[in-house]
């Protein structure tokens, strides 16, 4: 957990990070924060590039059923990130 004060209240994120040490790349990495001023977390998960995945991605929480998330490409510089959207 680490928490930063930008100016609007304190803004906490919690990581986790999931590599293989058979192949030392990114599986799955999970960052979940929570800016003070606001009243909804964001959860953003970074999944390996060059990814074949036309399933797309679910996440369940507890005891809730599953949920398609939408995901969508952003341009960043010359790197595209892709950030799926309940």
């Amino acid at each position: 957990m680490d928490c930063t004060d930008g100016g609007q209240g304190l803004t906490c994120k919690a990581v986790q990070t999931i590599v293989p040490a058979n192949t030392r790349q990114l599986l799955l990495s999970v960052s979940v924060s929570k800016p003070e001023a606001d009243k909804n977390a964001e959860i953003l998960l970074r999944l390996p590039l060059g990814l074949f995945n036309p399933a797309g991605v679910t996440m369940g929480v507890d005891e809730a059923a599953p949920e398609a998330l939408q995901i969508n490409l952003r341009r960043r510089g010359v790197l595209r990130r892709c950030r799926a959207h309940a």
